[in-house]
C-alpha cells in the first residue's frame, strides 16, 4: 500500500490546516530529468529519501489502519 503526501499531512497536522504543494526550483539544479547524472546529485536525492524513513517509519501502521 502506498501513502500519498496528502495522507501524511493529514496524519501530522490538524484537519483545519490547508496545504498547497508547489514545486520550486532547486538551488542545486536538481530536476527529475537530471538527478541521476552526477554523484553529488544522487547523494543529495538519496539523503532526502533516507529522511522519509526516519520521519515516517513509525507512522505507516497507523496510516494503514485509517479508512
Amino acid at each position: 500500500m502506498l501513502f500519498s503526501s496528502n495522507q501524511t499531512l493529514k496524519y501530522c497536522f490538524p484537519a483545519q490546516i490547508t496545504f498547497s504543494v508547489v514545486g520550486v526550483p532547486d538551488k542545486n539544479g536538481i530536476q527529475k530529468e537530471n538527478w541521476y547524472t552526477t554523484p553529488e546529485r544522487v547523494r543529495l536525492v538519496f539523503s532526502e529519501l533516507n529522511k522519509i524513513s526516519r520521519y515516517f517509519a513509525d507512522k505507516v501502521q497507523v496510516l494503514a489502519k485509517r479508512p
